[in-house]
């Protein structure tokens, strides 16, 4: 009897704590449209600019991201020196911080080529939903969705266009969920993590859900040499589950004299543990279906 009273004690502790933080996470708004950024940030009154939103927010909080287009320093979610921002308060394990696109892909956040749309580090219990990034720069790792040194991450229903090296890339992160995403256009990988040569455990613990990639082109790099849609380097326990690839064919951008590429759907370099394709489809595209370099052990 007494057991069954605590039980029901620490039950009922975990619900109060999970509700207390629901009735104290905020919901502010962004809206490209609006006339100036000095709104609240309600929905009546929206912030215009991205990172004045950001600057609203505390552990938990929802930013919503109305329709529009979104370009400039302002509006990258990223530092002004393309690295990654801080400013994005970590959530926690009953609360998440969500940064979401009111509307599925109906908020686009444009680089130009010059910005990276998302570059975030060290930050924990964060959700991303329903935003389209485009046009990253080649700068940082030229990536569309860049996370690093981060645990707890959700990207939801997002979509990555044109990335420079990456659309998404998960390094040095743990615990990570990447569902229902697309990534398309130029760039070298698609979906990817990575941890350190040698040292697998500092990236764990990575999958990506019922995502769909297509490799339209590959930019040249000095010393690249590689040309994959799912790509896991030195890292432990990375999912592809129920993945799709499609369409990928070899445009060399960048050279008169392409250097010879790796082209695979299913890449590891230098060697990963325990990589894992499981109910995956790769519909027409050039390269081989899978190459595992170095140490690595698929499952």
């Amino acid at each position: 009897m007494k057991k069954n009273i605590v039980i029901n004690t620490v039950l009922i502790i975990c619900f109060l704590v999970c509700a207390v933080s629901s009735v104290f996470a905020a919901t502010y708004y962004v809206d490209a449209s609006a006339s100036s950024d000095g709104g609240s940030g309600s929905q009546s009154s929206p912030k215009k600019y991205i990172k004045s939103g950001i600057g609203l927010m505390s552990g938990g909080d929802t930013l919503i991201i109305k329709d529009g287009t979104y370009q400039g320093d302002s509006n990258m979610l990223n530092s002004s020196n393309d690295r990654w921002d801080n400013g994005v308060p970590d959530g926690s394990a009953g609360a998440y911080t969500t940064i979401k696109a009111e509307n599925y892909l109906g908020a686009v956040i444009d680089g130009q080529g010059s910005r990276n749309p998302l570059y975030l580090g060290s930050t924990n219990y964060i959700r991303i939903e329903n935003i389209h990034f485009k046009n990253s720069s080649s700068s940082n790792g030229g990536s569309l969705v860049r996370v690093e040194n981060s645990n707890h991450v959700k990207v939801i229903k997002c979509a990555a266009e044109e990335g420079y090296y990456f659309g998404f890339w998960f390094r040095y992160c743990k615990y990570v969920l990447v569902e229902d995403c697309l990534s398309w256009g130029r760039g070298a990988y698609n979906f990817g993590a990575a941890g350190d040569y040698g040292d697998y455990t500092t990236c764990q613990y990575i999958v990506f859900r019922r995502c769909v990639a297509r490799r339209d082109a590959h930019y040249y790099a000095s010393g690249g040499n590689h040309w994959s849609s799912f790509v896991s380097y030195w890292a432990d326990n990375v999912y592809f589950q129920n993945c799709i690839d499609i369409d990928g064919k070899y445009v060399y951008v960048g050279e008169s004299n392409p250097p010879s590429f790796t082209k695979a759907v299913f890449f590891t370099a230098n060697g990963s543990s325990n990589y894992n394709a499981q109910g995956c489809i790769s519909l027409n595209s050039e390269g081989q279906i899978g190459q595992f370099e170095g140490s690595a052990s698929p499952v």
